[in-house]
């Protein structure tokens, strides 16, 4: 693990978020393509009736990660979602495979992120925050400029 990050973790008044998509979850949603070409909710219900959905995986490692950095700590997942069935489906699979999450926060769009993110800083006055998309990470670190705002990227845990 990176060593800044590991640092900043024996802290446990700064709260720990992390994304869902790629970071705590496989990024993939079907058997032969990542995701569906049109992701209109009567697109996603006909997918999942014909059982051409392969649910996504917990990322073992961030389980681990997770058990070990979460406990007495607050505790977030932030992650996108596109539709009723999207939010359904993946507030399910946090609480089933990642009991030590405490709040479940979703965003339609990088906007909402920040805005959740900005929250966030108001509140705790500092966050850690892990996602797989680097070039969400840049935009993000981009917009916050704030040393109490702590960025990486999943690579930098699982180093």
């Amino acid at each position: 693990m990176n060593l800044y990050l590991k640092e900043l973790l024996k802290d446990y008044s700064i709260p720990l978020v992390c994304d869902y998509d790629g970071t705590l979850f496989e990024g993939r949603w079907f058997t032969k393509q990542i995701s569906l070409f049109d992701m209109t909710e009567s697109k996603l219900q006909e997918a999942m009736e014909n059982e051409e959905c392969l649910y996504s995986e917990p990322v073992n490692f961030m389980q681990n990660f997770l058990q070990q950095y979460a406990w007495g700590r607050q505790t977030y997942v932030l992650g996108y979602i596109h539709c009723d069935i999207d939010f359904e489906f993946k507030t399910g699979q946090v609480r089933e495979f990642y009991p030590t999450i405490g709040r479940i926060v979703w965003a339609k769009t990088i906007d909402d992120k920040i805005r959740q993110l900005e929250a966030m800083l108001k509140t705790y006055g500092t966050f850690i925050y892990i996602d797989d998309s680097l070039d969400d990470l840049m935009y993000m670190e981009s917009i916050f400029q704030n040393s109490n705002c702590h960025f990486f990227h999943l690579s930098s845990v699982i180093m």
